[in-house]
């Protein structure tokens, strides 16, 4: 079976947001950057991002410092 260029950034799009489940977490990309490698299933590319509990909204997730969150610390939800 051949995959085509999407389908191939689906499955580590999958693979990402199944490493984070298996932590207890959400990962939430902020970009890519660069450093890209194609198989035969697979697009791989170094992301950045959050890696947040499943339990904190979106909204609060980049409102809490990482070491807030080892902490067991969260802010308060800013409104702007």
């Amino acid at each position: 079976m051949s995959f085509t260029f999407d389908q191939k950034i689906d499955n580590f799009t999958e693979l990402l947001i199944k490493s984070a489940e298996k932590l207890g977490c959400r990962f939430i990309q902020d970009s890519g950057e660069g450093h890209d490698l194609e198989t035969d299933t697979l697009y791989l590319e170094d992301v950045s991002g959050w890696l947040v509990p499943i339990d904190i909204p979106n909204n609060e997730a980049k409102k809490t410092s990482f070491t807030d969150l080892l902490n067991g610390k969260r802010q308060t939800p800013v409104s702007m």
